[in-house]
């Protein structure tokens, strides 16, 4: 099973490229961002909104 999908031709083609990203802060200890992907530009070259938040997000965060 992938992700509690059962593995069908169709679930599968649908997991084929993604991402993940994970953010740990903690006060007055510096901050880590990690994009578990290699994909991320990708997502920026291509316009993907998702992406653009995210990233958006992360640097107002790293900048605040």
């Amino acid at each position: 099973m992938i992700n509690g999908a059962e593995p069908t031709e169709e679930n599968i083609e649908k997991r084929l490229y993604g991402n993940a990203a994970v953010t740990y802060m903690k006060k007055e200890s510096g901050e880590v961002f990690a994009a578990g992907t290699c994909g991320w530009v990708h997502g920026l070259k291509g316009g993907d909104p998702f992406v653009e938040r995210v990233t958006k997000n992360v640097m107002d965060r790293f900048t605040s």
